[in-house]
């Protein structure tokens, strides 16, 4: 039996409206929450794309930058897409604003 290909899509496309500030500006040892979750989980899976309007912009990850949607569904929608045509058997949906996975969570 063949290993099966994961992919991970981080969500990072909310407007943190009941946290107040836009929770993905945090930092953390010197680094934005999704600079943190890029870094975990980047570590952990080969095929990693980030959903997000404001990081298109701002940032250089080194990972597919999809656009999100108007809604969460759709950005996913969008990723499922994405992932088909890389052969994906599997998808792990990750929120930036949640960063602190480890490998026993996702196994």
């Amino acid at each position: 039996m063949r290993e099966q290909n994961v992919g991970v899509l981080i969500l990072a496309g909310g407007e943190s409206t009941r946290f107040g500030p836009n929770k993905l500006d945090l930092r953390l040892d010197g680094r934005n929450l999704v600079q943190i979750a890029l870094d975990k989980y980047t570590s952990m899976f080969e095929d990693v794309a980030v959903s997000s309007n404001v990081l298109l912009d701002e940032y250089d990850m080194g990972v597919k930058l999809l656009p999100a949607a108007v809604s969460k569904e759709l950005s996913i929608l969008t990723a499922l897409e994405y992932f088909e045509s890389l052969d994906i058997d599997k998808i792990i949906l990750a929120e930036a604003a949640r960063p602190f996975t480890v490998k026993t969570h996702v196994d």
